[in-house]
C-alpha cells in the first residue's frame, strides 16, 4: 500500500519525517520480509550517521555524548551515497544501544576523523533490515566492527595498511605474539595492528562470520535463546592495538627478548587492556569480581598503597626463599 500510493518521500520533509516516526518500524520490517519490494523500500529508509544529517557540502560532525536517537537528524541511503568519499567501496555503519554508545565507540574513531560518515543503527531491527536490502546503488554494508575493515583505495589508505603489515611482521611481532599467548586461544584468536583507532590503545573486533557484539547482546536478552546455539554463533575475537598509543608503545617494553612473555606487570596490564576493550568494544566482562580487583589494584597504587604487595606478588620463589632465611 505504502509503494503503491506513489512515493512518500516526494512531499515536504517535514511530512515524511512524521510518517517515519510513526511507521518507520514497518518500513523496515517491510525491507526485511518483502523480499520482492525490498529494493524499492531502501530509499525510504531513515539511519541516524556521524554526519548528524548536515548538508552534502557541509564538513561531517559526530554526535555528541548527550545526544538521543530522537534529537539527532535522520539521513536516507541516498544522502550517505552523495557524501561518499572518492575510493570508498562500502556504506559504513555500526549497531549499538544508543547514539551515544556508537558515537563513542572506538571502531568510529579514524572513520570519522577522516571524514567517512558512518550509519548509527540504535535499533535492533536496524542492522537485519540492512542485511535484508544486502547493498545500495551497489554499495555493500561494511559493519566497522568486523575484521579486514578497509576504508577505501586512497593512496593513504593504503599506505596505512601497508605500515600496519609491515608492523605486525616487524617492530611489533614480538608483543602481538606475548599479548596472543597470555591472553588465550579462548579469548582471541590473534592480536594485530589497527587502522581503525585513533584514541584508544586497542579495540576487540569480530570475525566476519558469526555474531557481532550488538547481535550477541540482542540474541541473549532473548527469552526463548538456546545457550548452545549462543556460544556456537559468537564471532572469533581479534585484538586490535593502536600502534602510536603511549599504552601500547610502553606495553611493547615489557615483553622479555628472552622468552618472549610478558613480566609480571605486562601481564596485569594486558589483562586490564582485554577487560576494558571488552567494555569498549559493547561485549560484556567475563569476570565482573576479577575485573573491579584490577581497577582497585591500580587505584591502590595511584593513592600510594598496594605498591609492596605487588612487589611481592612479582618476587620468584628464590628471592622469597632468600629473604626469608
Amino acid at each position: 500500500n505504502l509503494l503503491s500510493g506513489g512515493n512518500p518521500t516526494a512531499g515536504a520533509k517535514s511530512d515524511y519525517e512524521a510518517f517515519w516516526s510513526a511507521f518507520g518500524k514497518f518500513v523496515k520490517l517491510g525491507a526485511i520480509e518483502d523480499e520482492a519490494n525490498k529494493e524499492a523500500l531502501a530509499p525510504l529508509l531513515r539511519f541516524s550517521s556521524s554526519h548528524g544529517g548536515a548538508g552534502a557540502s557541509a564538513p561531517a560532525s559526530p554526535v555528541g555524548d548527550g545526544d538521543e536517537a530522537g534529537d539527532a537528524p535522520l539521513v536516507s541511503l541516498e544522502d550517505y551515497v552523495s557524501r561518499m568519499k572518492p575510493g570508498q567501496k562500502g556504506i559504513f555503519y555500526i549497531a549499538a544501544d544508543s547514539l551515544a554508545a556508537a558515537a563513542g565507540a572506538p571502531f568510529v574513531e579514524r572513520l570519522v576523523q577522516k571524514g567517512y560518515e558512518v550509519l548509527y543503527l540504535t535499533e535492533p531491527i536496524d542492522e537485519p533490515a540492512l542485511n535484508a536490502v544486502g547493498q545500495f546503488s551497489g554499495h555493500d554494508f561494511v559493519d566497522v566492527t568486523r575484521e579486514g575493515l578497509e576504508l577505501g583505495d586512497g593512496e593513504e589508505e593504503k599506505a596505512e595498511r601497508e605500515a600496519a603489515a609491515e608492523a605486525e611482521k616487524g617492530e611489533l611481532a614480538p608483543l602481538l605474539a606475548a599479548i596472543a599467548s597470555a591472553l588465550g586461544p579462548e579469548r582471541v584468536e590473534r592480536a594485530s595492528v589497527s587502522t581503525r583507532l585513533a584514541n584508544s590503545p586497542c579495540a576487540l573486533v569480530t570475525s566476519k562470520f558469526g555474531w557481532s557484539a550488538y547481535q550477541e547482546r540482542v540474541m541473549r536478552a532473548q527469552t526463548l535463546g538456546d545457550s548452545r546455539a549462543a556460544e556456537y554463533m559468537k564471532g572469533k575475537k581479534t585484538f586490535e592495538v593502536n600502534p602510536s598509543h603511549p599504552v601500547i608503545l610502553g606495553l611493547a617494553g615489557r615483553v622479555d627478548a628472552a622468552t618472549g612473555s610478558f613480566d609480571a606487570a605486562g601481564r596485569r596490564a594486558v589483562e586490564l587492556l582485554y577487560d576494558a576493550a571488552l567494555v569498549t568494544s559493547g561485549f560484556a566482562v567475563e569476570s565482573p569480581r576479577e575485573f573491579a580487583s584490577r581497577i582497585f589494584d591500580m587505584i591502590g597504587l595511584a593513592v600510594g598503597n598496594g605498591g609492596e604487595e605487588k612487589k611481592e606478588e612479582e618476587k620468584g620463589p628464590e628471592e622469597k626463599e632468600v629473604e626469608g632465611g
